[in-house]
C-alpha cells in the first residue's frame, strides 16, 4: 500500500514537472531559465546607445544659430511635408491646411519660448494668447506634483497658498540640479530622420493610444526601454478630450517628434502629444515627454 502511494506521488511530481516544462517551452509560464540575461539597467543602456548611434549622422542646426520661432516653424514644416499625400486625401477638419498650420505655429512658438526665449513671462504670455491657462493649484498638485517639484527645485517648503502662476514661475526659474539640464540645448536636428509627425484616432471605449512618429528611428528609437513624461502646466480652456469622447465622438491625435542635441553632445527624442478639439477647431497640446532618456538628464516643464 505504502509503495503504491509513493509511486503515485512520484508520478504526480513527474507529471507536474512535465506540465511545467511543457508550459515553459510554450512560453505560457515564465521559467527561471527564460529570465533575460540582461538587467533592466543594461537593457536601458543598450537602447540608449543604439539611439545615440542612429543619431550620429543626423543634420543639425546649432542652438545658437536659431534666432526666431519662424525659423523653427520652417524646420518643423519639413516634418509635416512628409504627410502631404495622406493629408491631401483626408477630408478631416483636423488635417486641413488651416488646422495643420495652427498646430505647427503653436508648437514652433512653444519650442522657441521654452528653449530660446526662455523667460516664463514670455512663455506664459504666448500660451495665454493661444487660449491656454495655468492649471489651478489643486490640479497642479494632483496632475503635476508641483508640491514635490517645488521643494526639490527651489529648496523651499511647499506653500499651498501660493498663487498657481507664481509657483510654476519659481519652479521654471530654479537652477536644474542635474549635470545635463534638458533646458540647455546644443543643437536641433533638421533632417527628416529626427523630425516626424504621426496622426491617429481614439474613439469611445478605445485604450489610450498616441501614434509613434514615422521614419527609420521607429518605436525603439523614439521610445526605447525608458520613457519620461514632462509636466504641462498650462491647459487649454474649453471642453476636455474626455468630454468629447463621452459624447461618443472620435478624437484625432497627433504625435510630433523632435530630436534635440544636449550640451554634452548626446541626443534626446522629444515627443509632443496633441489632440484636435472639434468644437474649437484647433489642435491642443496635452502631454510632452521623451524616450531613450540617457543618464544625468534633468526634466523640463511646459
Amino acid at each position: 500500500m505504502r509503495r503504491s502511494v509513493v509511486i503515485a506521488a512520484l508520478m504526480l511530481v513527474v507529471a507536474t514537472l512535465a506540465l511545467m516544462t511543457g508550459l515553459a517551452r510554450s512560453r505560457v509560464i515564465r521559467a527561471p531559465w527564460h529570465r533575460d540575461p540582461e538587467s533592466k539597467a543594461q537593457r536601458i543602456k543598450a537602447s540608449v546607445d543604439r539611439f545615440q548611434e542612429a543619431c550620429a549622422g543626423m543634420e543639425v542646426i546649432p542652438a545658437s544659430a536659431v534666432s526666431s520661432e519662424q525659423q523653427i516653424d520652417q524646420i518643423l514644416a519639413r516634418a509635416f511635408a512628409s504627410t502631404g499625400t495622406d493629408v491631401a486625401q483626408n477630408q478631416s477638419t483636423a488635417l486641413s491646411p488651416l488646422a495643420l498650420n495652427q498646430l505647427r505655429s503653436d508648437l514652433a512658438g512653444i519650442l522657441y519660448r521654452r528653449w530660446w526665449d526662455s523667460s516664463f513671462e514670455s512663455y506664459s504670455t504666448f500660451m495665454e494668447s493661444r487660449g491656454y491657462e495655468i492649471r489651478s493649484g489643486d490640479d497642479l498638485v494632483s496632475h503635476c506634483g508641483i508640491d514635490l517639484i517645488y521643494s526639490a527645485s527651489t529648496g523651499k517648503p511647499w506653500d499651498p497658498s501660493l498663487p498657481p502662476k507664481q509657483a510654476v514661475e519659481e519652479v521654471w526659474n530654479a537652477k536644474p540640479p542635474c549635470p545635463v539640464p534638458l533646458t540647455e540645448l546644443k543643437a536641433l536636428v533638421t533632417d527628416s530622420t529626427g523630425l516626424g509627425i504621426a496622426f491617429g484616432q481614439i474613439c469611445p471605449g478605445d485604450l489610450e493610444y498616441y501614434p509613434t512618429p514615422p521614419g527609420p528611428l521607429g518605436e525603439s528609437g523614439w521610445l526605447g526601454e525608458r520613457q519620461v513624461g514632462f509636466n504641462v502646466y498650462f491647459q487649454a480652456g474649453g471642453a476636455r478630450r474626455s468630454e468629447q469622447l463621452a459624447s461618443r465622438r472620435c478624437v484625432m491625435l497627433a504625435t510630433v517628434g523632435c530630436v534635440m542635441q544636449l550640451k554634452d553632445g548626446r541626443f534626446i527624442p522629444m515627443l509632443f502629444f496633441l489632440w484636435f478639439d472639434q468644437d474649437a477647431g484647433r489642435w491642443i497640446l496635452e502631454k510632452a515627454g521623451a524616450g531613450n532618456i540617457p543618464e544625468g538628464v534633468g526634466g523640463i516643464g511646459f
